[in-house]
């Protein structure tokens, strides 16, 4: 991405402090993927779309796991994070039905969108276009239909969460029950209702978000303007935190750690944002924040852009001055309590990256001892 001079003087006025840097190790997989590709959640697994003159084959890992004759396939797909399960779509009579590595089920829809699958493949969930609206199928059944398709669609082995704006409320459901229900609007302001409390009323209520687990949320209450002489604050779980005054969204981790994403300078070839925690800048970067949380909730690392180029930070402070800039479909991943990875491109090679949080030996984790085994390898 390049940065305008604008962009990057903003870059280099946001540098962090400093934490003790952190050894990095990359790994050259030889393999760049082309055309329709995509990891599994974990980045270990690999699953891509060719088609030949005469046929679509879809292969996991360079191997074939599901093959038709050329327009069967569309585009568009997930991996479970084991690499077992591959969820897809099938051009049928009448529209497209879901596939499981290449075998059809359940009924035909005119639109099929958002395919998400759960870590073990268990669990596969969609936005189905139906005759009555959209609708979320999943291993739970099939949900109410809605006019607008649902949201933040995220799954487990045994349960589906997903958010509807139905008459003005933004709902979320769980195993396509409606069990918590954001703003009400009346007369007074705008009333949140979640889990049997109310809150508010406030003038706006902005910016509503959910934890991937579905256990924390969080919205902006009040006027986000500049100008307002009221403290800025977010909700999260009922308690007030304090925020950045901004027109942000919000992102919240299975923790209930809360952050703000401010779109800074939006530019022809990509876009430079600012990420705050509790009010306090974490960094300016040229992407949305995605945040990767250690598993006991205590580190929280993201690619940033700081005065060495591309880096690494972690809970407001860099890890690693220099370091290759994750893809845009690669998250950084916890293998660990202290050992994480991601995946980048250095030249024309994809490169598994692998890094730890406590400044340890980044040839001794999970990560590294899975690529040195070619335990992932893309290319038999």
């Amino acid at each position: 991405m390049r940065l305008g001079a604008r962009a990057l003087l903003l870059v280099l006025l946001a540098a962090p402090s400093f934490a003790a840097e952190a050894p990095l190790v990359g790994f050259d997989s030889q393999f760049l993927p082309g055309g329709t590709s995509f990891f599994s959640a974990d980045g270990y697994h690999l699953a891509a779309l060719d088609s030949t003159a005469t046929e679509d084959i879809w292969t996991v890992n360079g191997k074939v796991r599901a093959r038709g004759p050329r327009g069967t396939f569309p585009e568009g797909g997930v991996i479970s994070a084991d690499g077992s399960v591959l969820l897809h779509t099938v051009v049928v009579p009448g529209g497209v039905r879901a596939a499981l590595n290449g075998r059809p089920y359940g009924a035909v829809y005119a639109a099929i969108e958002n395919l998400t699958i759960s870590a073990r493949g268990e669990n596969g969930a969609f936005a189905a276009k139906t005759p009555k609206g959209w609708a979320v199928v999943s291993a739970q059944g099939v949900g109410p239909a809605f006019p607008a398709q649902p949201t933040r669609l995220e799954v487990t082995e045994t349960s589906t969460q997903y958010v509807v704006d139905w008459q003005k409320q933004n709902w979320l459901y769980v195993d396509h029950r409606p069990v918590r229900a954001f703003v009400t609007r009346t007369g007074n302001g705008s009333v949140v209702e979640i889990d049997g409390q109310r809150y508010g009323p406030y003038a706006s209520v902005s910016a509503v978000a959910y934890s991937p687990n579905g256990r924390h949320w969080a919205f902006q209450p009040g006027d986000t303007g500049r100008n307002s002489k009221a403290p800025a604050i977010v909700i999260v779980d009922g308690r007030t935190a304090p925020a950045h005054r901004c027109a942000c969204t919000l992102v919240v981790d299975d923790t209930g750690r809360v952050f703000q994403d401010e779109l800074l300078i939006p530019i022809p070839k990509g876009e430079v944002h600012t990420f705050y925690l509790e009010g306090k800048e974490l960094y300016r970067g040229g992407r949305p924040p995605r945040v990767a949380t250690s598993p006991d909730g205590s580190k929280y690392v993201y690619p940033m852009l700081s005065p060495f180029g591309g880096s690494i930070g972690m809970n407001g402070a860099l890890l690693r001055k220099h370091a290759p800039i994750p893809l845009s479909w690669s998250p950084l991943v916890f293998d660990g309590p202290t050992e994480f990875h991601y995946w980048s491109v250095i030249g024309d090679r994809l490169h598994l990256i692998c890094a730890t949080t406590d400044g340890s030996d980044s040839l001794q984790t999970r990560c590294a001892g899975r690529s040195t085994k070619n335990g992932w390898a893309l290319v038999p």
